[in-house]
């Protein structure tokens, strides 16, 4: 049989005040975030890191190399701890 809760350390039930508030909390931000993405008041790079938009094989190819490069540094720091 197989067991659907598992064992924690950590009693959480004492935490419901600060999970109800962090609650609230990702849910304005969420909707503060929705309407300036709606306004487009939202400038990321400010024109110093831009690409065209024929450059999207570029982009990709940096997207997924950061990605990997992010995965490489977190295999080191977990893997270190032997």
């Amino acid at each position: 049989m197989i067991c659907l809760f598992s064992v924690t350390q950590v009693d959480f039930t004492s935490c419901a005040g600060f999970f109800a508030v962090l609650g609230i909390v990702v849910f304005i931000t969420g909707i503060v975030t929705a309407i300036v993405l709606a306004f487009k008041y939202l400038v990321i790079g400010n024109r110093k890191h831009t690409i065209s938009p024929e450059e999207y094989v570029y982009g990709a190819l940096k997207i997924y190399t950061d990605i990997i490069y992010i995965f490489l540094n977190l295999l080191q720091i977990v893997g270190s701890r032997t």
